[in-house]
């Protein structure tokens, strides 16, 4: 199936250098589940803070340099309270950024906090001029925020699963993410939100 993917993370302050490396490795097992080249699966990723593009659609053509290229991002977040939280659909998916006609766009949401995770959901719902499926992770710790433990969140969940016919929903922990049944699971939902099988 002709697929494009945008990996989109956001990292919590109280995250540890180990979470933030399981959550590198979940996005490069996310992206080994596709088949990468330039006419087929082409992989861009925004994170770890929202106002970061690490690259675009037509930044690799290969699965090892994306996986390196995921592997390679540094660890940092915006310490102020004024996160600006840019439309992931025009910054991954534009013509001048490798999006391509023909192909269907793709975005995994992996969500750290009810903040961050609320905001990004707010874009899902107001951007329509862009067709793209969503599958959004909210990620589970004692040690962090957690992305579906808060009434705002709950709310921007619900009107996004309303506002957006090709949207799923999965609620993890660190631990699990890269559990081969948790990916699997993953992989489904992606499957279901493009509906079709890659």
């Amino acid at each position: 199936m002709d697929v494009d993917l945008c990996l989109v993370f956001d990292v919590d302050e109280r995250w540890s250098v180990e979470q933030f490396n399981q959550t590198l490795d979940f996005l490069a097992n996310l992206t080994d589940l596709f088949t990468i080249g330039p006419d087929a699966t082409r992989v861009a990723v925004v994170g770890p803070d929202p106002i970061l593009t690490a690259f675009t659609l037509n930044s690799h053509t290969d699965a090892e340099s994306v996986i390196d290229a995921i592997k390679s991002i540094p660890l940092t977040y915006v310490q102020n309270k004024t996160k600006v939280y840019p439309d992931f659909r025009r910054q991954c998916f534009r013509t001048a950024t490798g999006a391509r006609h023909g192909f269907k766009n793709l975005a995994v949401l992996l969500l750290p906090s009810s903040t961050g995770g609320t905001k990004h959901l707010q874009f899902v719902q107001d951007s329509t001029d862009v067709d793209v499926a969503v599958v959004a992770v909210g990620t589970l710790d004692p040690r962090a925020h957690s992305a579906s433990n808060s009434p705002q969140f709950t709310d921007a969940l619900r009107k996004t699963s309303s506002a957006t016919e090709n949207f799923a929903f999965e609620t993890v922990s660190h631990v699990d993410l890269n559990r081969p049944s948790t990916l699997e699971n993953i992989k489904e939902k992606m499957c279901a939100s493009v509906q079709g099988e890659f």
